[in-house]
């Protein structure tokens, strides 16, 4: 078991991969980096056809690294603020492309049928992509690892492209990743913003499979907590930027609109620097 705390971002760029990847390189160059190099990956995942996990906030995925190794992952509920995703994710190497959802640890479960589960279970879609990846150090010790992923997730009948950079703590605090982020932000030829949905997620999009997230009522905090307040309106904000990239729901650009209203009056001072910049 692992606990993941990732910023994740969505490319909005017609710039080819290797461009792209140099640019990356380009803003970091102050920085103690190393290239592990560039990987093939194919992802399947598995659901019942009632979607019995994913009602469960639960995913199993299984990976396969250049058709080579495999590896299934059950990704747990976790929280996401502003971009910033948190989650329990456990992984188990196996010896196909099916999964096998015994051999994951049984507090997982608690008190699901795991049988039934692996009886039941079946491939919904699929994300397949290449994966560049780097790892950021400070005194010979990885502080944060970055991945530049582009291909595409797959349903049946429709495929989406995906041009995302993850950027996750390995060691020390979430300051070390968005100093990374400001800095890869920096770089004119990538225009990129936060983006709270998983590639699973998009999955469950793509093949109609959960229902489109919708805009909600904008909530004033009025818990008097300054950093509560800057957490509240970050994350409306980039919530419902992406119920407009994915529904195209108007009402969003409203609750868009006050967030960032309410966050200008928050920032005025040393918390500009921190919070606002995406």
């Amino acid at each position: 078991m692992s606990e993941e705390i990732e910023l994740k971002f969505y490319i909005d760029s017609t710039e080819d991969a290797d461009l792209i990847s140099s640019t990356i390189e380009s803003a970091l160059k102050d920085y103690q980096l190393e290239c592990l190099g560039t990987k093939k990956l194919e992802n399947a995942y598995y659901d019942t056809k009632d979607l019995i996990l994913h009602n469960l906030n639960m995913g199993v995925r299984v990976r396969s690294i250049d058709d080579n190794y495999h590896e299934q992952t059950a990704k747990c509920s976790g929280v996401v603020i502003g971009g910033l995703h948190k989650r329990i994710e456990y992984n188990v190497p196996i010896g196909s492309k099916e999964p096998e959802l015994k051999k994951f640890p049984t507090v997982m479960w608690k008190d699901q049928d795991v049988e039934f589960l692996q009886q039941n279970i079946e491939k919904k879609f699929e994300t397949n992509f290449k994966r560049k990846l780097w790892l950021v150090k400070q005194n010979d010790m990885v502080v944060a690892e970055i991945c530049y992923d582009h291909g595409s997730v797959e349903s049946k009948e429709h495929k989406e492209l995906i041009n995302e950079i993850e950027i996750e703590v390995k060691k020390g605090n979430v300051d070390n990743i968005i100093d990374i982020a400001k800095s890869i932000i920096a770089a004119d030829r990538i225009k990129m913003h936060l983006d709270s949905r998983s590639k699973a997620y998009r999955g469950y999009e793509l093949a109609g499979l959960s229902d489109l997230p919708k805009a909600k009522s904008f909530v004033i905090d009025e818990s008097g907590d300054r950093d509560r307040a800057l957490h509240s309106y970050l994350t409306q904000f980039t919530e419902h930027e992406q119920i407009m990239l994915s529904n195209y729901d108007v009402r969003a650009l409203s609750v868009m609109s006050l967030s960032a209203f309410e966050l200008k009056k928050l920032t005025s001072d040393i918390y500009y620097d921190k919070y606002l910049w995406i």
